[in-house]
């Protein structure tokens, strides 16, 4: 009744946080770790999973002094060819859900936070050795590396970055369905024309629908580089489909909280 399928490979491992939301948190045998949203009050209940360059082993919660509980995790990652456990943690200000100082922006795996004078080069990332690694760079700036002899070359002068592995998040909505005046809607034909977000402290950001694999990148105001908030209008590929399905994708070490859409389409009379 709950979702069955996402726990069959059996759970090995549990921890509960109850701030600022109420999470089960559940290490599966194959390694995933998955969230079980829980608050009764509002009926709440939703799985959704989270996966990393590697296997999660463990996890564990322990009570905050802030607004939010600490969850701490083992991984376990191939790092330079060798099997390494960490001992890794959700960021503080990510797990509080502070989007309103962008130098602490941690949205990457097994990141390391670095402060040091304006230069370019960045040493002490041995523990990510080999690996492609993405850069937040004093709250700014974007940049892809790869860590060799356990350091990276920035492109531009920064004192204050995090490097960590990327990884993508994925919302995929349900296909929508329509009352029409003769039933269903099932069996037609539809063309999506453009969509309307709802977008809370945001930056960055792809979509895809079903028909076409390409994805493309969500059109912010011109000039934009702090999060964002507010409607943006996305004009859509047209494309008949028999269902559509919506995908959105974001990669960037910056947030991104999609709090709805409302799509527009046509729909054929056949």
């Amino acid at each position: 009744l709950r979702a069955e399928n996402i726990t069959a490979s059996g759970i090995i491992a549990t921890a509960y946080q109850s701030e600022p939301d109420p999470i089960l948190w559940c290490v599966t045998a194959n390694g995933r770790l998955l969230g079980f949203s829980y608050q009764r009050a509002n009926q709440i209940t939703a799985w959704f999973q989270r996966t990393t360059e590697g296997t999660f082993e463990s996890i564990a919660v322990v009570r905050g002094s802030g607004d939010a509980d600490r969850v701490w995790m083992i991984v376990n990652r191939t790092i330079n060819g060798t099997t390494k456990r960490y001992i890794e943690r959700f960021y503080p200000t990510a797990q509080a859900f502070d989007f309103d100082t962008a130098t602490d922006f941690c949205y990457l795996d097994c990141a390391k936070k670095v402060t040091m004078a304006s230069g370019t080069a960045v040493s002490g990332l041995s523990h990510l050795e080999a690996k492609a690694v993405k850069v937040w760079a004093d709250g700014d700036t974007i940049e892809s590396k790869t860590v060799a002899s356990g350091a990276i070359t920035l492109s531009a002068a920064a004192t204050s970055l995090f490097v960590g592995l990327p990884y993508t998040a994925t919302i995929q909505a349900m296909p929508l369905e329509f009352v029409l005046q003769d039933g269903t809607a099932q069996g037609h034909k539809f063309n999506a024309q453009r969509m309307q977000l709802l977008l809370y402290k945001s930056l960055g950001g792809q979509y895809k629908s079903t028909s076409n694999g390409t994805a493309y990148a969500l059109e912010y105001p011109a000039g934009t580089t702090a999060v964002f908030s507010g409607r943006r209008d996305q004009h859509l590929r047209p494309d008949w489909v028999d269902a559509i399905t919506l995908t959105f994708l974001h990669s960037d070490p910056t947030p991104f909280n999609m709090l709805g859409y409302v799509l527009k389409s046509e729909i054929s009379k056949q």
